[in-house]
């Protein structure tokens, strides 16, 4: 008897191919066919991430850029953009690219390449991390550490996201693998250390922060 779940796998993939016009007549494997399925979905992404930066690009003094460099980081988000599966995340690299095109020197290259890559590196579910513990951070910037409070707001952090405790640190060490949650200095806590939420064990980094406020500027 044939296995149910491999059916369905291969008639989502043959459904999808006929469905965009994809010509399986010679795809004589599975490896084969989701090989092509997914180039199609790749090129399928790219297409549409392009109308949409350009779009956005209505609003432009197109005779004002510098050509060669907008090509230059419509590319760099090209180049990754195929990968994209969420909605949200396309979102972040269209206004990723639409904003490093009309404030092109507000931003260098090099730093648009990392905003790319992180971009391209973070899940929806780390960014939805990191905006929340920056919300439950914000109205505590310049305060010192206050261990009854700290503890309060790691109960409401974890009980906003849904999330279990472990699951959440797990989280926490990935992201601040990448640059984007800094551990306390040298891990000694005094009565002047700056304000931490207790199950973070640090702060949102500027670089996030960067990221946020040129994602979210209307130029």
């Amino acid at each position: 008897m044939q296995n149910p779940i491999r059916k369905t796998f291969v008639d989502s993939i043959t459904e999808y191919l006929l469905d965009t016009g994809k010509n399986i007549a010679n795809l004589v494997s599975l490896s084969a066919a989701a090989k092509s399925a997914l180039e199609k979905l790749e090129k399928h992404n790219e297409d549409r991430f392009i109308d949409l930066v350009f779009n956005g690009r209505t609003k432009i003094d197109i005779q004002s850029l510098d050509a060669a460099r907008n090509l230059k980081r419509l590319y760099k988000s090209i180049q990754v953009v195929s990968k994209a599966i969420t909605q949200e995340k396309i979102d972040r690299f269209v206004k990723l690219t639409v904003n490093g095109i009309i404030a092109q020197e507000q931003i260098s290259d090099e730093d648009y390449e990392l905003f790319v890559n992180i971009v391209d590196e973070l899940t929806d579910q780390e960014f939805l991390i990191l905006h929340t513990i920056n919300e439950f951070e914000l109205p505590h910037i310049g305060e010192t550490i206050n261990d009854p409070l700290s503890n309060q707001i790691s109960e409401q952090l974890i009980a906003s996201l849904n999330m279990d405790e472990d699951l959440f640190k797990s989280y926490v060490s990935r992201l601040k693998a990448k640059g984007l949650i800094l551990s306390i200095p040298g891990g000694f806590i005094s009565h002047n250390t700056p304000f931490f939420i207790n199950i973070v064990d640090g702060n949102i980094s500027v670089l996030y922060k960067k990221l946020i406020e040129f994602l979210e500027k209307e130029y």
